[in-house]
């Protein structure tokens, strides 16, 4: 339809026909009610099979074009709308810039009304009417653009509507793209960078006087939490002038229209990073399009009784008794939920979607949730979960942390995917590595995430889990996540834009992904945690250990691996902070322990930090700390990593034994540290003449023996407590004893350890790089390391086990190269056992037992008398193999270094 202008009169004619068709247009809209309007939209959607989206126009359009009364109604309103266009003169573009300001007053509830409106009306029927309207709603954001301070109240309602009319098909958004402000793409590249500099001022600004934030040492309140006032929240708007742009893309994510907004996130992928809206928008969509996945899934336990089940409010009485969840929740659609809201009980409609708590309820929620199985991204099954949500982790990427819940629903899916899919176990931990870890360490600190975390982590292999530990430290440190890369589908029209991942190329290597610039935001979150490990780290004493412990386990919980190696780096540097950092550690998770240790071995390997002192002799001061250190954190949580710290060390001194003129191994203080206070095995420097004669006894009067230099041992007059806390101290330690020496037979370190110590004691006397003085003292410290382990594992193994474990004296010395005085210290407790066991076996049969002890006149030692060589040698013949041993070794051995028969005797009889 046409229409001419005769004349044009402002004062007369079209201020009455303007008014008249305000208030026709209002008269209409306020016939109907609003929540009857969409309970029938939303109905007709339920109603229809399919519905016909030809030519644009979305399932809405479609739904409000079979309402016949809504129908009817806009055709009315047209006609009346023509008369007074014909009657007044009016010009038409202005009569269709008078309905979107109504629009735009109405936007909230009377929405589908409008678009039913324009829909039927000549001015969207073809692309050049369609133009029209994007000019002119255009020239409404470039008029509230140039105003910012007075009119951002109605820049929020035009883009919404302008979001309504692009999704719904009513105008296209390449005809409205270049009426917004920044009009060139170089601004909104500019507008990053701006946002990045103020960030980064900020962060200096805030960190120019860190003393000054630390705080007064009383104040001990929920200030060393890491709060969100951190420069990771920024503003909307940068500079003067709002970024529509921005404003927009938020809006049409909103509204379910993902293909228009994917335009604008594919060609500005920042634009999240400054706009948060857009970001929290990602995370609504990936919440919707995992839910039903997660429910049709068993990500999680069941209850442990079958018939235990959640009970649900929701009216279940038509629904099918096989729409249950696996937790015997009915499943209702997600049509279902949003028709049985109750709609009146909505306080009131906001543009954008609200937050988890707010009573504020989003205009286009129920519509939103409807497109949400057309239009917004799905997965359909745990293998193309990865794919199908890359693009928009991307986006979310550092605020998926806001929706815990979330957070929650993908750790499990991505265990389950690894159970499922082992052979795309290189797909899950790239989504592990890109996505939930650097959100985990945003999200705030929770000991549930981390077990669920832990879950995870805890089923993959030593150098896998190790690995991610290297990576997330890298991250937070350099502040450059290796995101997968985002490339379009080769598709020529921007609306049906695909957006995919290249998994294959980026997951599979990690070093040929490319690297993303730095994210000032965590590299924000980096020095925030710094900061805030070091001020607690000053308020920690023996008087704020339980109180401040708490605070610094939370931040350990988010970030693990940069907090715990401030915290470890703090007790290297001061070791009278051993025990209250031990203490502190008591709220620690399984994740934060396992990490400790990687920590651990982090600093043992730094290259830049050396294991002796200037003299050459003793232990850095840093690596005696860390022993300390080790050996209290094992004593308190008894994890596992202790052996990955033994084999450290075991891996070194093999290093340093196969290679020439390498230096001493200091690390073996570890060893010794370790096996002193969780044994309490200390090394026996000035013993008494009692205490080497009981070593001539049995198993049990040696450990009577050693119990005697044990730090537990009280005096006379010690009190009643102090006896009962001794007692208490004394079945604890006895009972780490066995649980450290079950962990280095386990990991079958006993008879490494044992020969690896062994030789390195000995080659440290062929050195000719150290002075005389300076290798004696090495090697007495190293032996006496020898002896400690050796008791340990004597005093903790019944002699059946020990047998197994370490092999015979000959062995020792003949295959694995030890020294025979060390090889025979070593292999005495197997030739004990294998011989009386063959001193029972010979009872047993019948066969008589006559043993003569003769004593030397000089050396107080014992040897068999000649008579008796004949009795024993059958004996010894009987279990040749196992002992590894002749009649000959037993004739001409060192009274000293060996057991007589009737010692070996007395051994079978205590034990």
């Amino acid at each position: 339809m046409n229409f001419k202008q005769t004349k044009f009169n402002l004062i007369s004619e079209q201020n009455e026909g303007f008014a008249k068709l305000v208030v026709l247009i209002q008269g209409a809209m306020a016939a109907v009610t609003p929540q009857q309007l969409s309970s029938e939209v939303l109905s007709a959607i339920d109603g229809a099979a399919a519905l016909d989206t030809a030519g644009g126009r979305s399932v809405v359009i479609q739904a409000l074009r079979s309402l016949s009364s809504l129908q009817q109604r806009v055709k009315l309103l047209l006609g009346d709308i023509m008369r007074l266009i014909g009657v007044f003169n009016i010009d038409p573009n202005r009569a269709v810039d008078i309905i979107i300001d109504c629009f735009m007053s109405s936007v909230r509830f009377y929405w589908p009304f409008y678009i039913a409106l324009l829909d039927a009306s000549p001015w969207t029927r073809g692309a050049t009417e369609s133009l029209k309207v994007a000019q002119l709603v255009g020239w409404k954001m470039q008029f509230y653009a140039s105003e910012p301070t007075t009119a951002f109240k109605f820049m929020d309602e035009l883009t919404t509507t302008a979001a309504l009319l692009v999704a719904h098909g009513l105008i296209q958004l390449g005809d409205l793209y270049p009426m917004l402000t920044p009009a060139r793409n170089e601004d909104m590249a500019s507008e990053f960078d701006v946002w990045s500099v103020s960030l980064k001022e900020a962060r200096a600004k805030s960190s120019a006087n860190q003393l000054a934030e630390m705080g007064g040492l009383e104040d001990m309140g929920d200030s060393g939490m890491l709060s969100e006032a951190t420069p990771m929240a920024t503003a909307d708007i940068v500079g003067e002038q709002v970024n529509q742009h921005a404003l927009l893309c938020a809006k049409l994510l909103s509204i379910g229209d993902t293909a228009n907004a994917l335009v604008y996130l594919t060609r500005f992928p920042n634009l999240a990073r400054v706009h948060q809206p857009i970001a929290d928008m990602a995370v609504r969509i990936v919440d919707v399009a995992t839910a039903e996945l997660y429910q049709n899934t068993d990500c999680v336990r069941a209850p442990v009784k079958p018939y235990l089940r959640l009970t649900s409010n929701l009216a279940v009485a038509d629904i099918e008794p096989t729409a249950m969840d696996m937790w015997g929740i009915p499943r209702l659609p997600l049509q279902s939920q949003c028709a049985t809201e109750n709609h009146a009980a909505r306080k009131s409609y906001v543009l954008s979607p609200p937050d988890r708590d707010s009573s504020e309820a989003f205009f286009y929620e129920d519509f939103w949730l409807l497109e949400a199985a057309e239009k917004l991204p799905k997965a359909r099954s745990i293998a193309s979960l990865p794919r199908e949500l890359a693009p928009w982790l991307n986006v979310a990427f550092t605020r998926l942390h806001q929706s815990p819940a979330l957070l929650m629903r993908l750790m499990r899916l991505c265990r389950y995917g690894l159970r499922q899919q082992p052979d795309e176990e290189h797909v899950w931990l790239g989504f592990l590595r890109s996505w939930l870890l650097p959100a985990y360490s945003f999200a705030v600190p929770s000991a549930g995430l981390s077990n669920e975390l832990w879950l995870i982590i805890s089923t993959l292999p030593l150098a896998k889990r190790y690995g991610l530990y290297r990576d997330w430290h890298g991250v937070l440190t350099s502040g450059c996540p290796v995101l997968p890369r985002t490339a379009t589908g080769g598709t020529e029209e921007p609306n049906s834009l695909d957006v995919a991942m290249s998994l294959d190329d980026v997951l599979e290597d990690v070093d040929s992904a490319p690297v993303q610039s730095a994210y000032v935001e965590v590299e924000a979150l980096s020095l925030e945690v710094r900061r805030q490990v070091r001020s607690m780290m000053r308020r920690l004493s023996g008087d704020t250990v339980k109180l401040v412990g708490r605070q610094i386990c939370a931040l350990c919980h988010a970030t693990p691996t940069l907090a715990l190696k401030i915290v470890l780096d703090q007790v290297c540097s001061y070791d009278n902070l051993i025990d209250s950092v031990v203490k502190a550690f008591r709220y620690l998770t399984p994740l934060d322990v396992d990490v400790m240790f990687y920590v651990i071995l982090s600093t043992l390997d730094d290259p830049t930090s050396s294991p002796v002192k200037d003299d050459g002799i003793n232990a850095a001061h840093w690596l005696q700390s860390l022993s300390l250190f080790v050996a209290a954190f094992s004593h308190r949580h008894e994890s596992p990593g202790l052996a990955y710290v033994l084999g450290y060390v075991l891996k070194k001194i093999v290093r340093m034994v196969a290679t020439e003129d390498a230096p001493p191994v200091f690390e073996t203080t570890l060893i010794s540290e370790a096996i002193s206070r969780l044994a309490a095995i200390d090394v026996m420097a000035n013993a008494t003449d009692d205490q080497i004669l009981a070593l001539q006894g049995g198993y049990y009067l040696n450990l009577e023996a050693f119990s005697m230099v044990s730090p537990l041992v009280l005096p006379q007059e010690a009190t009643v407590d102090a006896v009962l806390a001794a007692g208490t101290d004394t079945r604890l330690t006895r009972r780490l004893a066995q649980w450290v020496t079950g962990l280095v037979v386990s990991n079958d370190q006993a008879l490494p350890l044992a020969v690896a110590m062994s030789i390195h004691a000995d080659k440290i006397l062929k050195m000719s790089s150290l002075p005389l003085s300076s290798t004696l003292i090495i090697y007495d410290r190293e032996l006496e390391r020898v002896y400690q382990l050796f008791n340990l594992l004597y005093m903790n193994l019944k002699p059946e086990r020990y047998a197994k474990v370490i092999p015979g004296p000959h062995t020792l010395a003949s295959k694995y190269g030890l020294s025979w005085a060390l090889a025979i210290l070593w292999g005495r407790p197997n030739v004990a056992f294998h011989l009386a066991q063959s001193l029972k076996q010979w009872e047993s049969d019948g066969e008589p037992i006559n043993v003569k002890i003769v004593e030397r006149d000089t050396s107080h030692g014992i040897q068999l008398s000649k008579s008796d060589e004949a009795a024993v040698e059958p004996a010894l013949n009987v279990n040749a193999e196992k002992t590894e041993t002749d009649q000959a070794n037993v004739n001409k051995s060192s009274a000293g270094a060996s057991k007589s028969p009737a010692d070996a005797t007395m051994d079978s009889t205590d034990t």
